[in-house]
């Protein structure tokens, strides 16, 4: 059975060279707006459910991997629900707030320096740095306007004192250790992803094929070539990755040049990258890339390891 068949990936995230997580959701239930997530764990050339949470009753807005515990992983929910796997056992957590402001959508989590963070609408950011919980760091920016375009779609940072948080209207900020301070950027238009790169400049993409570039106060648009939404950008084996509304790009002599594998082709969602691979997750299908080929990972799920429970959420 084709585990994406009837169901499409929300978010994915990599933890080895043969080990993923992912959550999708019931294509049906989707068009009928009825909020879900299913986790999925890849391992062992295997897929298999969370047995003691197989269907989550929101929407997965983004993974992490919990970096002091190996085979843990947190999966962030739309509005603020959390769920956290640790070797099989799981656990909610939700982002709660001190102040009178209600908790946004979350749109974006990242792993930094060993915390985790969240970024969503009305400027809101959220910082975990341990099973104690979650706390907003998002006083001086927050917006208590209750305006639709206003907030966050990504958040990345090369360590917990340079954060950088972006989003509509090419709104960026960055977080010192102390405090958030707005950048101007040399675009108004919305921003979806942000990359620290391992060449010590941040990159960030955006609608109409907007990439810009640079670190604190310098900031330069790179002209890619093409029109089309920059949904994500990675750094692996010292080239720059796009995933744009057509498939994966790299950006190398100044422009985006199609990857050449068909399999790279289509409606990706978002990169990630653990030991010696990089991760891509589309909507209906995961690839694979170990710096010289790409490759296609199955969704097919044996019969014999389909949960009971789960089958009308694949099968119609």
């Amino acid at each position: 059975m084709d585990i994406l068949e009837n169901c499409s990936i929300l978010c994915g995230v990599a933890a080895s060279d043969e080990e993923c997580l992912i959550t999708v959701m019931n294509d049906r239930l989707a068009e009928e707006r009825s909020q879900h997530s299913i986790p999925m764990l890849y391992k062992g050339h295997v897929w298999s459910v969370i047995e003691s949470e197989p269907i989550l009753p929101w929407i997965a807005a983004g993974i992490a991997e919990i970096e002091k515990a190996s085979g843990a992983w947190l999966i962030a929910g739309w509005g603020g629900q959390v769920l956290v796997i640790d070797d099989g056992a799981c656990r909610r957590e939700a982002m709660l707030r001190r102040d009178s402001l209600p908790v946004s959508i979350i749109r974006s989590v990242s792993t930094i320096g060993g915390a985790i963070y969240a970024a969503g609408m009305s400027r809101q950011v959220y910082e975990r740095t341990d099973e104690h919980g979650w706390h907003e760091m998002d006083g001086n920016m927050a917006s208590d306007s209750g305006e639709i375009g206003v907030g966050f779609n990504a958040i990345d940072g090369f360590n917990r004192k340079e954060i950088y948080a972006a989003g509509i209207a090419g709104e960026l900020w960055c977080y010192d250790g102390t405090i958030w301070r707005k950048v101007d950027t040399p675009v108004n238009i919305h921003l979806h992803c942000i990359c620290c790169a391992a060449d010590g400049v941040v990159y960030i993409g955006g609608r109409t094929g907007i990439l810009i570039a640079g670190r604190q106060d310098r900031w330069d648009v790179l002209d890619i070539g093409i029109d089309a939404t920059v949904w994500d950008v990675r750094w692996f084996g010292g080239v720059l990755y796009l995933i744009v509304d057509d498939g994966i790009y790299r950006y190398v002599g100044g422009a985006a040049q199609r990857v050449g594998a068909v399999i790279c082709e289509g409606d990706f969602l978002n990169f990630s990258s653990s030991g010696n691979r990089m991760w891509a997750f589309g909507s209906k299908k995961i690839v694979c890339y170990d710096g010289s080929t790409w490759s296609e990972r199955s969704t097919e799920m044996l019969g014999d390891d389909v949960d009971e429970r789960m089958i009308g959420f694949f099968n119609t």
